[in-house]
């Protein structure tokens, strides 16, 4: 997954706008951490533009991989979920 593409998808829900307002100029976008291997983040200047390709200072920023408790949690042998 690339975090630019949570970006387009979500452009309207006011996050960026939200964050720029509390002072945050700048920011690193990652996938979550379910995943071992969750995908690419992007940096992004929070201020709002027409095209969100505009607000691109580095993609990809680097990826994201987790070694640690959420894959365990998420795909892990002792689940204890019932069936659906």
């Amino acid at each position: 997954m690339r975090a630019i593409d949570a970006i387009k998808a979500n452009a309207d829900e006011g996050g960026l706008e939200a964050a720029l307002s509390a002072g945050i100029t700048t920011a690193q976008i990652l996938p979550g951490s379910a995943n071992v291997i969750g995908g690419t983040g992007v940096v992004v200047k929070t201020a709002p533009k027409v095209v969100v390709d505009e607000m691109v200072v580095r993609n990809p920023s680097g990826m994201k991989i987790a070694f640690g408790e959420n894959p365990r949690r998420v795909y892990g042998v002792e689940q204890k979920k019932m069936p659906a």
